[in-house]
């Protein structure tokens, strides 16, 4: 490749993810912004001040992370997915480290389940983060696993 083009190609991923991480960025304010506004809410107060949490608290807990779930998902396929592929870039990171798709997203998730025990390992130190910052954790730590789920499905459906 001769210098131009390598200089090109480098300007080039440079670009994409500084759009990357500019997208990132705002999808974490407006997480952050989410979050704050779902602690506020009066019944998730009344949920955190009850010694036991009612069944009808909770499933509108679940409710919210299905609709977040939804939106996170359908947003980074549009990011992290090709147009006739959802699972692209699980894909071309197992052909570039010369393992399979599943293992590939198992690499990247590891990332967050490590932050994730992190954030715990900082209860036990008496350190609280924001909840924002869980919010953002566990949802990305159930993305992924659905993401692997996906990824299993297609290859059990494959001819």
């Amino acid at each position: 490749m001769g210098r131009k083009k390598k200089a090109d190609t480098i300007e080039t991923w440079k670009e994409e993810h500084r759009q990357a991480i500019k997208k990132t960025q705002e999808r974490l304010a407006k997480a952050q912004a989410d979050t704050e506004e779902f602690w506020k809410a009066k019944d998730i107060e009344d949920f955190l001040n009850e010694k036991d949490a009612s069944h009808k608290d909770f499933n509108r807990i679940v409710e919210q992370r299905i609709d977040k779930i939804r939106d996170v998902l359908s947003n980074k396929a549009k990011e992290y997915s090709s147009d006739n592929d959802r699972f692209h870039n699980f894909k071309r990171a197992g052909e570039m480290l010369r393992i399979e798709p599943e293992q590939a997203l198992i690499g990247m998730f590891a990332k967050h389940m490590v932050s994730i025990m992190d954030m715990v390992r900082d209860i036990a130190r008496g350190e609280k983060q924001p909840i924002f910052m869980w919010d953002e954790k566990i949802g990305d730590a159930i993305n992924y696993l659905i993401l692997l789920e996906g990824l299993v499905t297609e290859r059990e459906h494959k001819p």
